[in-house]
């Protein structure tokens, strides 16, 4: 690591593990989380983000089934479909994100963290979890 410091050719993870040292540093646990975050972040694909959602989807079938309502609702044909009418006009498909790992765990954050609910997401839903 110093060699590479030396050549000021450090990484993220040289630079993270240098600010452990300071008071205002991540500690081990902090490091590990967003080393993971980062290097998975690195890793994603749009194969993989597919892959997790189709995962998902068939693993929820009260989610699979409202989506696919939504969508034969709203389109007479696959050809209509496109990227500005199924992000603006499907109220289901809204894309929400959190981009560390333990606030999905955490019930003081999320109604039953440990299933995966699309209507979380719903405002509604989200006032009255039950």
């Amino acid at each position: 690591m110093n060699d590479l410091e030396q050549q000021g050719r450090g990484d993220f993870l040289n630079d993270m593990v240098q600010k452990r040292k300071q008071p205002s540093g991540l500690n081990d646990l902090e490091t590990i989380v967003n080393a993971d975050i980062l290097i998975g972040a690195g890793a994603e694909t749009s194969a993989i983000r597919m892959t997790r959602t189709l995962f998902w989807l068939l693993r929820s079938p009260k989610v699979i089934a409202k989506a696919q309502e939504e969508v034969r609702s709203k389109f007479s044909s696959q050809y209509k479909v496109n990227f500005v009418t199924s992000t603006s006009e499907l109220p289901f498909m809204v894309v929400a994100g959190v981009n560390q790992y333990a606030p999905y765990l955490e019930k003081r954050n999320f109604h039953r963290p440990e299933e995966y609910l699309c209507p979380r997401w719903d405002e509604k839903v989200h006032r009255n979890p039950k």
